[in-house]
């Protein structure tokens, strides 16, 4: 399909592949950071932490971003916070930089979160999850998150770069804008 795709009506996880977007609003913060995404992987090579710069990130968009590392483990692999933005610092209640999400979560959320960032590891595209927060006490608000795979080799994903979204619950149903 093209054009953008107007997410915000859906709960769950979508693949963000050929032209797709967060939403109509090219100039969102989320939408900058896909497209920003975009324009430093080439083809068959993802972008690695070192092709992202902290001075290119608009000011309005690091708020609401993060970056996890994945930590291959067994019997799973783990994701730590690695670099929180304030918003997020604000929302959750503190700051889990350092900690490792299934210590950070609500833990009946562990495995939900789990999910969509393995997705994003095992099948390195842009996703979009939509789904209540799942900060134990704060899931009074629906987050959109953003998951970008890193990978410093190129291929295996050792980061995700996040973003986040914030409002109230959507209603049923997408909505394709063109």
């Amino acid at each position: 399909m093209s054009g953008p795709l107007e997410f915000l009506a859906l709960k769950g996880l979508h693949k963000l592949d050929g032209t797709k977007t967060m939403g109509a609003d090219a100039d969102a913060p989320g939408n900058w950071l896909l497209a920003y995404w975009r324009a430093r992987r080439r083809p068959g090579v993802l972008p690695g932490r070192q092709d992202i710069d902290p001075v290119d990130i608009r000011p309005d968009v690091l708020p609401n971003m993060y970056l996890m590392d994945v930590v291959p483990a067994q019997p799973r692999r783990r994701y730590r916070y690695r670099l929180i933005g304030t918003r997020m610092v604000e929302v959750a209640g503190a700051d889990p930089t350092g900690r490792f999400v299934d210590e950070f979560v609500d833990p009946a959320r562990v495995n939900e979160a789990h999910a969509w960032q393995d997705r994003t590891v095992d099948e390195p595209e842009a996703w979009l999850y939509s789904a209540p927060l799942a900060f134990k006490h704060r899931d009074w608000t629906w987050a959109w998150r953003l998951s970008l795979p890193l990978a410093t080799d190129g291929k295996t994903v050792d980061m995700l770069m996040l973003h986040f979204t914030l409002g109230a619950r959507p209603p049923v149903g997408p909505t394709t804008v063109s």
